[in-house]
């Protein structure tokens, strides 16, 4: 009974250990997708169906980007076609709110405030009607150009994947010994 007890406990470790690798892998891959960086596919949704992707150099290297829910980056141009957008710097969100601070090729900087579908307002910072830290304090905000925490993120989210790999390959090569080894014994001790 003992012994079969000290052969179940390294299974069990090793499989927890997986497990919770594997957990935590999801958990800060969730945390990314406010970033645009997320590889796998979560329930996660902002609001207007909006969602933050990135374009890398395959995409035209726009970086990081709020496309709608037709696949457009945010529809700027349909209220001020003369500005054209160059990055995003930020964004807050709440259930039925979206605010996305962006900085046009003007190098002036815009608030783009979505109250449904479409863009509802752009305001300049140099417009001095803008009270941010009064109307939108209760949004979840999201720094897009913070490139540290993104990549502190990217490398946690690997190196939980990479330690889930390595518990689970631990696991099976303990279970492929242990059942050699018990299928050795059997067969030399019915000889």
């Amino acid at each position: 009974m003992k012994r079969k007890i000290i052969l179940i406990v390294p299974i069990i470790v090793l499989l927890s250990l997986t497990v919770f690798f594997w957990i935590k892998t999801l958990s800060v891959d969730r945390q990314l997708f406010y970033y645009g960086q997320n590889h796998y596919k979560h329930n996660i949704s902002l609001p207007f169906e909006m969602k933050p992707e990135y374009w890398g150099y395959d995409r035209g290297k726009l970086g990081f980007v709020l496309l709608d829910g037709d696949g457009i980056v945010a529809r700027v141009y349909a209220i001020k076609p003369d500005i054209i957008v160059d990055s995003f710097l930020s964004y807050g969100f709440s259930d039925k709110l979206l605010v996305a601070l962006i900085k046009a090729t003007n190098q002036q900087k815009y608030y783009v405030i979505y109250k449904d579908a479409r863009v509802v307002k752009i305001l300049s910072d140099e417009d001095g009607c803008i009270d941010l830290s009064q109307e939108f304090k209760d949004l979840q905000w999201i720094d897009v150009t913070d490139k540290n925490a993104i990549k502190l993120k990217q490398n946690e989210r690997n190196t939980y994947f990479v330690l889930g790999v390595f518990s689970f390959l631990l696991l099976i090569i303990y279970i492929s010994v242990m059942s050699f080894l018990w299928y050795k014994k059997k067969k030399y001790n019915t000889l």
